[in-house]
């Protein structure tokens, strides 16, 4: 019975001892975590790290320019793409700005998807986070139903993780009055405010006047004349075949045209380039242009029998051209589109290629010249113009809806004719237009594609 207890009392022990163990081992992670969130400032100096989203360099831009704010006050920065940039070492910074922008329908830019899955994921445990001190600033259109969808979605993400916001996410809009500045500068004022009261030190220091220039952020080198071409960056590799913004194709253009009558004050041109890859000699061109190809957020039906409505004024038509050459091509002759310009005789693209598919049978063309008449018509009269065939289409056949072009006042002008024609055709209250019209934008049956 001894040795048994004996043996017993030695188990308990040993068992208390690994308590003991994990327990201080434990208190040592804590105290680590507690030291590296509490006094980072003490072991280093303070840092800037900006991360960016950017499709069209916009957010780019505004990601180099608070870099540029935070040389003239002293302050280390590192500004990144986000893709360029290892979002598991995010847990070490202490000191981020996100600037993003929106793309298509609510889509992350290119240059942050892959940030935008890590983030997500499920398995992130709640306060990973908690030592970084971050704001998210968000370059959008309210134009676009989903304004700022990006930036608002990632500051919530941070939040759920336990990062600190030092001040309110900010909404610049392009249709803003001022621009996107106007919501920017004041954003800016206040993360700086809020800067210096996470980092007094910074307050000792005179920051740099605006016309004081700041260290160069590349260094040129000037190459021989006979540098050797296997060593030319610009030059395309045989083994590669997708052609990107850093590695482009060169290609030849076939031609320059211009597609306004010469009168006409807008210069607008069609240009079309050989991109066969090809060295065949073209009497049009010797001129060759770095290409590369990005996708656009428009997503077209993939069933046969599906209806498209097109609405693109000016050159918003210019996506749908392609579309409609496409869709011809594979036999999908269901297929709508509202064309409008200034006049019938001066701006009116493409106007053979329509009546050629409209003679066909593969296109229903409507046209708005808005200056060919005393009294100004827009594609969104001659939305309402066509409510019941739209009614037909939407409700009936489960056509898709596009909108392509200037974001200042057509797309919402045209969503507008959209639900009236749903509130004529269908009886339905406005609540309940402007619900249809919220679920087809969620199925992906209303897509638009504006810039200002």
């Amino acid at each position: 019975m001894s040795q048994n207890v004996s043996r017993l009392d030695v188990f308990h022990i040993k068992r208390e001892k690994m308590r003991l163990s994990l327990c201080l081992f434990c208190f040592s992670i804590l105290f680590l975590f507690f030291i590296v969130c509490s006094g980072s400032e003490v072991m280093s100096d303070p840092a800037l790290l900006v991360l960016y989203g950017s499709q069209t360099g916009t957010a780019q831009d505004t990601a180099h320019r608070i870099g540029r704010q935070a040389q003239r006050r002293h302050l280390k920065v590192r500004v990144l793409p986000l893709d360029g940039y290892n979002v598991a070492d995010l847990i070490s910074e202490s000191l981020v700005v996100f600037v993003c922008s929106t793309t298509g329908q609510g889509d992350p830019p290119d240059n942050m998807k892959n940030f935008w899955r890590f983030l997500f994921r499920k398995s992130l445990p709640v306060g990973s986070l908690s030592c970084l001190d971050c704001a998210v600033l968000g370059l959008g259109d309210s134009s676009y139903p989903k304004f700022n969808f990006v930036a608002k979605k990632l500051h919530k993400r941070l939040l759920q993780l336990g990062a600190g916001m030092l001040i309110p996410v900010g909404l610049a809009d392009d249709q803003h009055d001022l621009g996107p500045d106007a919501v920017i500068d004041p954003w800016l004022r206040s993360f700086w405010e809020k800067v210096l009261v996470l980092h007094p030190s910074l307050s000792d220091l005179k920051p740099l006047r605006d016309d004081e220039p700041l260290p160069p952020s590349f260094t040129f080198h000037f190459l021989d004349e006979k540098t050797d071409q296997r060593d030319d960056p610009a030059r395309i590799d045989s083994e590669q075949t997708v052609p990107s913004e850093s590695r482009p194709f060169q290609a030849r253009m076939l031609f320059n045209r211009r597609v306004t009558e010469p009168s006409h004050f807008q210069d607008v041109r069609l240009i079309e380039f050989d991109i066969s890859g090809s060295d065949i000699d073209a009497p049009l061109g010797e001129v060759r242009v770095p290409l590369w190809v990005k996708k656009g957020s428009l997503r077209f039906p993939k069933e046969q029998e599906t209806p498209v409505i097109m609405v693109g004024p000016g050159t918003g038509v210019a996506p749908f051209r392609s579309a409609l050459q496409e869709r011809v091509s594979e036999g999908r002759t269901a297929n709508v589109l509202f064309f409008g310009c200034r006049s019938e005789s001066k701006d009116f693209y493409f106007r053979s290629e329509w009546e050629d598919m409209t003679k066909a049978g593969n296109l229903r063309l409507f046209t708005a010249f808005s200056r060919d008449q005393e009294e100004k018509v827009y594609v969104q009269h001659r939305v309402k113009e066509a409510a019941p065939l739209l009614w037909d289409l939407i409700t009936n056949r489960k056509a898709c809806f596009y909108i392509a072009g200037n974001a200042k006042q057509m797309p919402a002008a045209v969503c507008d004719a959209l639900k009236e024609t749903f509130q004529q055709e269908g009886g339905v209250s406005a609540e309940e237009a402007e619900q249809m019209l919220v679920a087809m934008e969620k199925k992906g049956r209303l897509q638009s594609e504006t810039w200002s």
